[in-house]
């Protein structure tokens, strides 16, 4: 990406970072540094956690400043929500509008096979009464005559970016379901995981791959120890419970693979 559109867009991003960064926790404040009167652009974001001073992004350079490198997984988890934001901003601006009456404000971001993934921007409010444009996305399959003809079957994700794209690429067939894990393959494979961590396995180099498998099924089940242990610390604190959980996950395994 050139220099000048990287800057272009961390400036069109910069409210909806803002935003995210605060319904992720973190604080992030706004800040112009022009001294310029009638200015309001944002030129910096000052982001802190838990009070302490964690990164300053520049969005004037599109770069990102921190103080500790103890920080360097929480300034990982930005650079990926900053990544995003850019992706989205960019496959927007680049898609062409739909043809079908009524539907004209979305634009197409991708079609296969008849399926279409597409996302309309829309103005809301947040908690804090400041104005935050989204982006909102839809699958649709083509009614059949091209693409003049309307769509159907609409399946609505609001700003769920990445859980539309995943539903396209298997909707359309463009990947085939079974290549993917399910959510109860993915429970199960997280609560093996976390039987591992009794063991000392903490000096094996395979250790960092399980902690990254089981971070990323954390993002996509945020909820998931309380689904697989029904907030429960019996996994923790008695073996014997322990071993009835794992055998309700392996029951719960075998009822989706029949």
């Amino acid at each position: 990406m050139e220099r000048t559109q990287e800057k272009l867009l961390y400036g069109a991003i910069s409210g909806k970072l803002i935003y995210y960064l605060r319904t992720m926790g973190y604080g992030a404040k706004s800040v112009n540094t022009s001294g310029k009167e009638g200015n309001w652009d944002t030129e910096k974001i000052c982001v802190t956690k838990d009070g302490r001073d964690l990164c300053d992004i520049n969005c004037i350079e599109g770069t990102i400043t921190y103080h500790n490198a103890s920080e360097q997984e929480e300034i990982n988890l930005i650079r990926d929500l900053i990544n995003e934001l850019e992706e989205q901003e960019l496959i927007f601006n680049r898609a062409e509008p739909m043809k079908v009456e009524g539907l004209k404000h979305y634009r197409v971001l991708a079609e296969y096979n008849n399926v279409i993934l597409a996302a309309c921007e829309t103005e809301g409010i947040n908690s804090s009464l400041h104005k935050v444009n989204s982006y909102q996305y839809v699958t649709w399959e083509r009614d059949k005559g091209g693409s003049q003809m309307g769509v159907h079957s609409g399946i609505y994700f609001s700003d769920n970016y990445t859980g539309a794209k995943e539903n396209f690429v298997i909707r359309s067939g463009f990947m085939r379901k079974s290549k993917l894990l399910s959510e109860t393959e993915m429970m199960a494979i997280y609560s093996g995981i976390v039987k591992l961590e009794d063991f000392d396995i903490n000096n094996d180099d395979s250790y960092k791959i399980f902690r990254q498998i089981k971070e990323k099924i954390q993002d996509i089940i945020p909820d998931i120890e309380a689904r697989i242990y029904r907030n429960d610390p019996r996994f923790i604190t008695n073996l014997v419970n322990e071993s009835e959980a794992i055998e309700e996950d392996i029951e719960l395994y075998d009822q989706e693979i029949r």
